[in-house]
């Protein structure tokens, strides 16, 4: 799934947090809380250990401008 607006405002709560990854961008992942709450991830390996930084809540945050952020993680590493 590629994560936009309207993708993520249908994602639904299932009882269980799981994770859903942007096919496009390296690292960009929608965390989807089992209160329904969503929030916006770059994950990532630094020294072959997992690291992940919260990048904000959604609707709060701009989507596009998250995965930019990502984008220009992937290109610092």
């Amino acid at each position: 799934m590629i994560l936009t607006h309207e993708g993520l405002s249908e994602l639904r709560a299932t009882g269980k947090r799981y994770a859903v990854r942007d096919e496009n961008t390296k690292g960009f992942t929608a965390r989807v809380l089992s209160s329904g709450f969503i929030t916006l991830w770059h994950e990532r390996r630094l020294r072959g250990k997992q690291v992940a930084e919260k990048l904000g809540v959604f609707p709060n945050v701009d989507v596009d401008a998250c995965r930019a952020r990502c984008e220009e993680r992937n290109t610092d590493m």
